[in-house]
């Protein structure tokens, strides 16, 4: 199941079960603009934006239920639960704090305010990381969560959109100054280790193992972060328009395209030998998506898909034909 913040028509509930034909199962329709998701089984923490959190339950995704709701002073921009505690950005008004013990009633337990406009937040062992716009990453210890505080901070160069972490780094989402490698090994002297270059607006980031995902303005870029410190850039998935959002699960990554939806990019066709498939591994996923992708970029023979003698957009389309039709 993914789950996408579709702005003002709330929020969708898709099945991807088939990911070569994702099908809305469900809708939430919210007041507000539907923004981040959290989910934790069948429970979705949803960002409505200008107005609140709701928390649903989505065992039945055709059917979602709404448990309860938690009004944020400004805008509830992105949120992550730890337990019973959802931490939650919320725009000019920082970082807010809830008790979700209760799913029908949250209840208010802190909150701080932060330097700029709180629009990502991210948590691990008693710590929140924030990605604060244009005032960069704001790290708060939260171990007492009725009293957080401001443990450090790093102004990044661009705009600080959203924030993932990998160990003691911190990788930033930094408009139009890619991904920031931040080390918060000490959490009250954050340093910016160097810049992960996208090329291109960087607006969301997430991790699974060692691959850092990052939602750009017209796709989804991927790098290997095998060292944390020096990603390598492995390629761009190129998609219709801008990318807001992105989320991987398994090799699997869904991006939320503003008006143009939602893509999915999946790897679970098992093959052998076929064309599309190379690595060579026996299963079309991202890795072959990356593997030509690297070969176009490169301008390598190979990237000829379709056999004409020029590198372009048209070579992209018949290698995503052949892909997404699997192996015999």
């Amino acid at each position: 199941l993914m789950v996408v913040g579709d702005g003002i028509s709330g929020f969708q509930f898709v099945d991807i079960g088939d990911p070569s034909s994702p099908t809305i199962v469900g809708t939430f329709d919210t007041f507000g603009t539907a923004s981040k998701v959290m989910m934790d089984g069948t429970r979705c923490y949803l960002a409505d934006g200008c107005l609140e959190i709701l928390v649903v339950d989505a065992s039945v995704p055709s059917s979602p239920v709404l448990l309860g709701t938690y009004d944020t002073p400004v805008a509830a921009l992105d949120v992550v639960v730890d337990g019973t505690i959802a931490y939650i950005a919320d725009a000019s008004s920082g970082l807010q704090i809830a008790d979700i013990s209760d799913p029908g009633a949250p209840a208010f337990l802190g909150a701080l305010a932060t330097a700029d406009s709180a629009n990502g937040v991210a948590f691990e062992s008693g710590i929140v990381y924030v990605s604060d716009r244009f005032a960069g990453l704001q790290i708060v210890d939260v171990s007492d969560p009725t009293s957080p505080t401001m443990l450090g901070s790093v102004d990044t160069p661009g705009r600080a959109n959203a924030v993932v972490l990998a160990g003691t780094i911190a990788y930033v989402a930094d408009s139009s100054e890619g991904v920031q490698i931040i080390d918060v090994s000490d959490p009250m002297v954050p340093t910016i280790l160097g810049t992960a270059e996208t090329f291109r607006n960087a607006n969301d980031v997430v991790m699974e193992g060692s691959l850092l995902v990052v939602g750009v303005t017209d796709g989804v870029t991927v790098f290997d972060a095998s060292d944390p410190m020096a990603p390598v850039f492995l390629g761009t998935i190129p998609l219709a328009t801008l990318t807001n959002g992105v989320a991987i699960d398994d090799g699997r990554i869904g991006a939320a395209c503003g008006l143009d939806g939602a893509f999915l990019v999946d790897g679970a066709f098992d093959c052998a030998g076929c064309a599309p498939d190379l690595n060579s591994d026996g299963a079309l996923d991202i890795f072959d998506l990356l593997e030509f992708l690297a070969l176009f970029d490169a301008s390598a023979p190979g990237a000829d898909w379709n056999g004409d003698g020029v590198l372009d957009i048209f070579d992209v389309v018949s290698f995503l034909d052949e892909f997404s039709m699997g192996c015999a």
